[in-house]
């Protein structure tokens, strides 16, 4: 987290699924869509943002949310933090799933309901 950042990255809980897939079809593509858009849009999004995502005929969704409280650089910080937590703690799953103390993203292959 940059230091001039006042969002808090201490991690809460990580999930990962047991399913992967494959690190260049589109299953990847279609998650690796979904994790871009809700980097970029989760702090101009009233700071919950969901996307869906189908590519071939790989479907993927994701969301990302952050602390009401914090300003919009700290937010996308702490939703690119996540994302990259997710990709060391949870490379190539099918759907990950990380809650840090003032943001959480998550991602499936599968339409969810509610970030957690």
């Amino acid at each position: 987290m940059p230091a001039d950042s006042k969002a808090d990255d201490k991690i809460i809980d990580v999930q990962c699924s047991a399913n992967g897939v494959e690190e260049v079809g589109d299953a990847e593509r279609a998650i690796y869509d979904v994790t871009d858009h809700v980097i970029a849009n989760t702090a101009n999004s009233f700071y919950n943002y969901e996307y869906h995502e189908k590519v071939g005929d790989n479907d993927a969704w994701g969301n990302g949310a952050c602390n009401g409280v914090l300003s919009n650089p700290d937010c996308a910080n702490c939703i690119t933090i996540a994302n990259d937590y997710l990709t060391v703690l949870c490379p190539f799953k099918a759907g990950a799933r990380i809650k840090l103390a003032d943001c959480r993203m998550r991602f499936e292959q599968y339409k969810f309901s509610g970030p957690w």
